[in-house]
C-alpha cells in the first residue's frame, strides 16, 4: 500500500470506488465522493467467552459507511497522483491509469467527452457534481429548513429546557416560564420529585405550550434532508450526452420533446468554495450538458426546452473536439427586442 496515499478500490457490483484511506481532506472539502453506508459483518473474538462466540456466529453486522468515488472522480485524481486505485478484492495489485480508462470506456460505456468536460472544469478548480432531477428542490427545502431552524435557535438562545416542580404547573423555558396541565404531558425523568430537583422534560402530547421543544423537530428534520441529499447523490444516474429531443410526428404535423430535459443536464457546477459542504449545498452557479462535437447542434426549440429545466440556472454548452480541446459556451432564452415599434 502506498504510503501517505489515498486509496481505493473498484467496487464491480455497484459501479464505483470505496474509498480505503483518506489523507487529509482533499477528497471531502473539494466536494469529491459521496458517502454511503452498507452493512459489514465485524468478527468478534472472545478468549474467555467461547459460548457467547458461538451464539453471535462469530461476529455481528453493523451498517459501516464509507466514502465512494465516481468513475470521473477517480480518473481525474488518479491522473493527478493524489489517488491510488486497487483491482477489486486485491489491496496489493495497483491499477493503472489505462486500466481506469477501460472500466469508464467498457464497462461503465461512459462517453470520453464527458469525462474530458468534468476533467476542464475541475483543473479550474471548479466544484463539479453529477447532476440529478431532486437535487434542486432539495437544496431548496435544506434551505428553507436551515434557515428556520437558526431564526428559532436565535429566539431560544437554545437553552436547556427544564421542568420545575413536582406536581409539573410550570416549566422553563430559557429565562421565562409557561404554564401548562400535568395531562399534556406522556413521560417525564425525575431525579426526586419529593425534594424538588430540577426534572427534564422528555415528551408532550402536545407542543403548543412548549414552543422552543419545536427545536428538536425542526433539528430532525434537517436531519433527514441532509440524508435524503446524500442518498439522492449517491444514486446519481451516470451523465450522458446532450442530443437533440425534438422529434417530427408526421401524424400530428408538429415536434414533440420525447425525453426529459433534466436528465440531458451532466453536471451542477460550483465556483470555487473552500467553504463547499456537500450536504448542505447552495444552488449551483451553472450547469453544464455535453453535446457531441461531430452530430449536429440541437435545434432552438431542444435548446429552449432545457434552458426552461434548469428554472432559473444558468447553463453552458460543453463539446470536445477531435483533438480534445474542450469549448464551453453559454446559452440563453433572452430575446432580441422588435424593431418594430408597432409590435
Amino acid at each position: 500500500m502506498p504510503k501517505g496515499s489515498t486509496t481505493c478500490e473498484y467496487d464491480e457490483k455497484l459501479g464505483m470506488f470505496k474509498v480505503l484511506k483518506a489523507k487529509g481532506k482533499s477528497i471531502s472539502s473539494g466536494g469529491y465522493g459521496v458517502p454511503h453506508s452498507t452493512p459489514t459483518v465485524v468478527r468478534i473474538n472472545f478468549d474467555e467467552a467461547a459460548d457467547v462466540t458461538a451464539k453471535t456466529g462469530g461476529g455481528s453486522t453493523m451498517r459501516m459507511t464509507h466514502d465512494y468515488l465516481f468513475i470521473e472522480e477517480t480518473l481525474f485524481l488518479h491522473e493527478r497522483g493524489m489517488l491510488a486505485v486497487y483491482h477489486p478484492g486485491d489491496n496489493q495489485k495497483l491499477m493503472n491509469t489505462q486500466d481506469i480508462y477501460e472500466i469508464m470506456l467498457h464497462k461503465l460505456n461512459m462517453p470520453l467527452a464527458i469525462y474530458l468536460s468534468y476533467s476542464h472544469l475541475r483543473a479550474q478548480t471548479f466544484i463539479v457534481i453529477r447532476h440529478t432531477e431532486k437535487r434542486l428542490e432539495l437544496i431548496r427545502k435544506i434551505g428553507e429548513q436551515k434557515q428556520a431552524f437558526g431564526e428559532k435557535c436565535n429566539q431560544s438562545g437554545d437553552r436547556k429546557r427544564k421542568v420545575k416542580d413536582s406536581d409539573f404547573g410550570s416549566c422553563e423555558v430559557g429565562k421565562g416560564t409557561t404554564s401548562y396541565q400535568s395531562q399534556n404531558m406522556q413521560q417525564h425523568q425525575s431525579d426526586d420529585v419529593g425534594n424538588g430537583k430540577e426534572q427534564t422534560c422528555t415528551q408532550y402530547k402536545s407542543y403548543a405550550a412548549l414552543p422552543n421543544m419545536n427545536l428538536e423537530m425542526d433539528k430532525d428534520d434537517l436531519m433527514a434532508t441532509k440524508k435524503e441529499i446524500r442518498n439522492d447523490a449517491f444514486h446519481a444516474p451516470q451523465p450522458k450526452l446532450f442530443r437533440d429531443a425534438i422529434s417530427h410526428d408526421s401524424n400530428t404535423k408538429g415536434m414533440m420533446i420525447h425525453a426529459s430535459m433534466s436528465s440531458s443536464i451532466a453536471y451542477d457546477v460550483y465556483n470555487p468554495n473552500s467553504n463547499y459542504k456537500k450536504t448542505m449545498p447552495d444552488r449551483p452557479d451553472f450547469y453544464v450538458a455535453v453535446v457531441p462535437y461531430v452530430e449536429p447542434s440541437p435545434t432552438f426549440s431542444t435548446m429552449k426546452a432545457v434552458i426552461l429545466a434548469c428554472k432559473g440556472i444558468p447553463i453552458k454548452i460543453s463539446t470536445v473536439s477531435d483533438g480534445g480541446t474542450v469549448n464551453t459556451f453559454g446559452i440563453t432564452d433572452l430575446e432580441v427586442p422588435s424593431i418594430n415599434e408597432k409590435e
